[in-house]
C-alpha cells in the first residue's frame, strides 16, 4: 500500500535464508511465492544457506586445524550443494552461501566451476567470506560471481 501511494521511501532487497542447508527448498518455496511481489522498490535477492560456522567458535571450515585440533564444520556436501545451486539457478535465484573458512570458499568455488562446466550457471555470492587461498580468490573470477571479504581489524 505505501508504494502505491508513493510513501515508500526505502528500498528493500531480501535473502529467503534457512540456516539449515538441507531445508533450502523452504526458502526457495518462498521466494517463489514473494516474486509475483517484486517491485522497484522490492526486489528478491535469491536464496541464503550456511556452508560452515564461525571463526569464533572454530566451527568456520577451515583447510588445517585449529590450535585446539579440528577444522570446523561442513554443513552441506557434494551432492546437497549441486542441487542447491542447480534448483536455485533454474529458477533465476542468485545463491548467497556463508563461507568463512578457506575450505568452505574452496568447495563452493569449486562445485559451481564445475555445475558452470555443465551449462548450469547463476549469480553466486559468498557472503562474510573472511579466508580464501589466493588460488581460489583465482578461480572465482568469472561472470556472476560476488566475493565481498569481509575486513578483519588488527588487535
Amino acid at each position: 500500500e505505501l508504494e502505491n501511494e508513493g510513501l515508500l521511501q526505502l528500498h528493500v532487497e531480501q535473502n529467503f535464508d534457512v540456516e539449515n542447508p538441507n531445508d533450502y527448498k523452504r526458502a526457495l518455496k518462498l521466494a517463489l511465492e514473494a516474486r509475483p511481489a517484486t517491485s522497484p522498490r522490492r526486489r528478491i535477492a535469491g536464496v541464503k544457506v550456511y556452508c560452515d560456522g564461525s571463526l569464533g567458535s572454530e566451527s568456520a571450515w577451515i583447510s588445517k586445524p585449529y590450535p585446539g585440533g579440528g577444522t570446523g564444520l561442513q554443513l552441506m556436501d557434494k551432492k546437497l550443494i549441486t542441487e542447491i545451486l542447480s534448483e536455485c539457478w533454474g529458477n533465476n535465484f542468485p545463491v548467497a552461501i556463508h563461507t568463512l573458512g578457506d575450505a568452505a570458499v574452496l568447495f563452493v568455488v569449486d562445485n559451481a566451476l564445475e555445475l558452470k562446466s555443465k551449462g548450469i550457471q547463476g549469480k553466486l555470492h559468498l557472503e562474510h567470506v573472511e579466508l580464501a587461498s589466493p588460488e581460489t580468490i583465482k578461480k572465482n573470477r568469472f561472470p556472476g560471481r560476488i566475493f565481498p571479504l569481509v575486513p578483519y581489524p588488527p588487535p
